[in-house]
């Protein structure tokens, strides 16, 4: 779809993707909080250019099905070449991921953020005050507290 976009999403993922590793270390007492800070902002600034990918991907395959005939709002898809080897392999890895990763990467990490984003910033000498206790959140503690004692 637009060549200039799969560019820049490549070299935002050179750029962002290097230093992600750390991310694994947040407990690392040896690694300086302003560090942990930096690499759980990149952590998450990898977001954007697989956004871009997966915009970039879907845009090509609207515009391939709408040279086909394709037309509606989702018509496009059934014009696409379902024949191809290699569109099934693409179109059933991306619907898998939709359908099933996305909403469990959610789930699983939602009641994790809230401890990490605390533990940042006392870290950096501020404090964040919860509001309130999700049952989940209060579980999750509770999974901590009872892996590192």
């Amino acid at each position: 779809f637009s060549d200039p976009m799969a560019r820049t999403a490549f070299i935002l993922f050179l750029l962002l993707s290097t230093p992600v590793g750390l991310h694994h270390q947040f407990t690392d007492p040896g690694i300086s909080p302003n560090w942990k800070l930096v690499h759980a902002f990149v952590t998450f600034a990898v977001f954007f250019p697989s956004l871009l990918t997966f915009f970039n991907v879907v845009a090509s395959l609207e515009d391939a099905g709408r040279a086909r005939g394709g037309t509606g709002w989702l018509g496009w898809i059934m014009r696409l070449p379902w024949g191809d080897p290699a569109l099934v392999p693409l179109a059933l890895v991306r619907a898998f991921l939709t359908v099933k990763m996305v909403p469990r990467r959610v789930r699983v990490m939602s009641p994790y953020l809230p401890i990490v984003l605390k533990s940042l910033s006392q870290d950096l000498g501020f404090e964040i005050e919860l509001t309130h206790e999700l049952p989940a959140l209060q579980r999750a503690k509770d999974s901590l507290f009872k892996r590192f004692t």
